[in-house]
C-alpha cells in the first residue's frame, strides 16, 4: 500500500485482488453502493437462470439495468 494515507477510523478491506482504503467519512456511502450492488448482482442471477440467456445480456451492468432491478422493487411492494 505505498503511498496511500491510512488514518483511525478508515476502513481495510482486502481480498485476492486486492487492497482498499475506505475514509471513514464514506463508510455508509460504500457500504449502501455493495448493498446495492449484491442485490443487483442477485437480481441478474436469477433473471439469467430464469430467461436461460447469456450473461451478456445483463453484463456489463448499466444504468438502465440497474433502474430496472428498482423498478422490480418497487413493483413486488
Amino acid at each position: 500500500m505505498r503511498g496511500v494515507a491510512v488514518v483511525p477510523g478508515d476502513l481495510i478491506v482486502g481480498d485476492d485482488d486486492g487492497i482498499v482504503v475506505v475514509p471513514e467519512k464514506l463508510i455508509e456511502e460504500v457500504i449502501d453502493w455493495v448493498e446495492e450492488h449484491e442485490a443487483v448482482e442477485e437480481w441478474i442471477k436469477a433473471k439469467i437462470e430464469k430467461e436461460d440467456v447469456s450473461p451478456g445480456k445483463y453484463y456489463p451492468i448499466t444504468t438502465q439495468t440497474i433502474e430496472d432491478f428498482h423498478q422490480s422493487q418497487d413493483s413486488q411492494k
